[in-house]
């Protein structure tokens, strides 16, 4: 698709059509395609009161509620950038978030899940000055249609996607309208979505996933199932109640899904399950858990992306072969994208090889990072590629992820810089160093396992280190073990000394075997 704008395709349905069911859990809220372009507007009139401009950033620290698909289509017609913020951030998290987008305004919800959201943002703003507050309820705000403005024709940035990549800071990958365009609508034609077609959209919008199946669902004119809080029993209720086709989620929200008894239930209507991302036996046992419970019609599938990339940047169609469907990725999902394989040292490319780093480039690839000229510079090739850090092979049409070049994890469909854990560990006065490795699990998919060196004549436990974590980061960032004052292995060589990660995710793989000290 080419038109830039992301409200126009998504105007272009019929206004009675049901764009978002919001699953509360106090009972569904049921909205319109004309609801929901009436609440862009309404939002676009407010955020202007709030004194925001073209290319003033909002940050939404929201869950998967209406607001958040309302105000996304309202900065697109406003030419505002969306700053998203994840509802179990703490205050170190979203202070860096705020630092570094510099937004202007913060949206908050009234209440959620009893999370002290403002003392968490006053805490994130000390020191960084003042930042306008907008409260939101949980269900919708009534708007009438009003006007639409003219139009903006030039392609502004839209998104700021949070990324871990191989350091330890969190960074924001800048993305234009066209690109959410261009990649989503080919993303809703990949996987067979069709109007009317039911969406249950479990992953939270403020990763790219989440808002990547939210929008593709719209453009096609389905309609998305939000659901605020993810408890396996009750979406998985939700798929036989309201008729669900199609589901995308992290291969640990998935699995607990599939497991809940309330699945057990015919499903004539469900048709695709894409997650990811496992590899080998475990993603084709995976696949056929899940196929299990679709009554012979449901086709499971791996999808390949990244906040640099967006989501589905490769995967297969539900006809595909169980085996290709089973790989990371598969054919590249849109045509304005590119992908070859470099060399993971010094990123030149490489030819007539089975496996190197995964390169990209294309109208749907990041402009850059926010704020970081030093960080987008060393993302890309001298000849203008993204490094994605991953390595892959390349197939018929695309490409196959293989595993991270480097130490980030997938926790909780999260993508998590190992070295985002440490420095978090590392601010405790008793730890003199950390190291972090991921261990795959059938059950949990990806999680963390932390190894400390305390430093000298200091005395902490690992009861100490998890609750000092748990005050610092999102709950899916902490560690299932934090495993204390063990010798670090090493190997000394010509260009320094390097910790030996290898060693250290065997050893995880024992301390996983037996319960943290609480």
């Amino acid at each position: 698709m080419s038109d830039r704008r992301l409200v126009e395709p998504i105007a272009g349905h019929a206004r009675d059509d049901i764009a978002l069911i919001v699953a509360h859990p106090d009972g569904d809220e049921t909205l319109s395609y004309g609801a929901l372009l009436d609440g862009a507007t309404g939002w676009r009139v407010r955020l202007a009161a709030a004194g925001l401009g073209r290319g003033d950033r909002v940050a939404l620290w929201l869950p998967n509620i209406a607001a958040w698909p309302m105000i996304e289509l309202a900065a697109a017609g406003a030419g505002l950038v969306v700053v998203p913020l994840n509802t179990r951030w703490r205050a170190a998290e979203v202070r860096h978030a705020l630092a570094i987008s510099r937004a202007r305004v913060v949206v908050l919800p009234e209440d959620f899940c009893g999370i002290p959201f403002d003392e968490i943002l006053d805490e994130a703003l000390d020191g960084l000055g003042d930042v306008a507050r907008i409260r939101v309820p949980q269900r919708a705000v009534a708007h009438e249609g009003g006007a639409e403005p003219a139009p903006i024709d030039e392609d502004l940035p839209l998104n700021l996607l949070t990324t871990s990549g191989s350091t330890g800071t969190p960074k924001f990958a800048i993305h234009r309208r066209s690109a959410l365009v261009t990649r989503f609508s080919a993303a809703g034609d990949r996987f067979t979505i069709e109007r009317g077609d039911r969406l249950l959209c479990i992953l939270p919008m403020c990763g790219v996933w989440g808002l990547g199946i939210v929008l593709a669902g719209l453009l096609k004119g389905a309609t998305c199932v939000l659901a605020p809080v993810f408890d396996p029993d009750h979406a998985a209720a939700l798929m036989g109640r309201l008729g669900i086709a199609h589901l995308h989620g992290g291969d640990n929200l998935v699995l607990s899904l599939i497991a809940s008894a309330a699945l057990d239930v015919e499903l004539p209507l469900w048709r695709t399950c894409y997650f990811g991302a496992f590899t080998g036996r475990a993603a084709l046992e995976t696949i056929a858990a899940i196929e299990t419970k679709g009554g012979g019609a449901l086709c499971a599938a791996q999808a390949y992306g990244s906040s640099e990339a967006l989501a589905f940047v490769a995967g297969c169609a539900p006809d595909a072969p169980r085996d290709d469907r089973a790989r990371p990725g598969g054919p590249l999902v849109d045509e304005a994208t590119e992908v070859r394989l470099g060399d993971p040292e010094t990123g030149a490319p490489l030819i007539g090889r089975d496996a190197g780093e995964i390169q990209l480039r294309g109208a749907t690839v990041a402009t850059g990072y926010w704020g970081d000229d030093d960080a987008t510079r060393a993302a890309r090739t001298a000849d203008g590629w993204y490094r994605t850090g991953d390595l892959g092979r390349i197939v018929p049409g695309g490409v196959v992820f293989i595993s991270r070049l480097g130490d980030s994890l997938r926790l909780n469909g999260n993508l998590v810089a190992a070295g985002e854990i440490e420095n978090h560990l590392c601010a405790h006065d008793a730890v003199a160093e950390a190291h972090v490795v991921g261990v795959r699990t059938l059950e949990r998919g990806d999680v963390a396992v932390a190894f400390v060196r305390l430093a000298e004549g200091e005395g902490v436990d690992e009861a100490a280190l998890l609750a000092f974590a748990r005050g610092r980061m999102a709950g899916y960032k902490i560690p299932a073990r934090i495993v204390v004052d063990v010798e670090i292995p090493v190997t000394i060589g010509a260009n320094g000394t390097k910790v030996r990660k290898n060693v250290l995710r065997a050893l995880a793989e024992g301390y996983l075997r037996t319960p943290p000290t609480t």
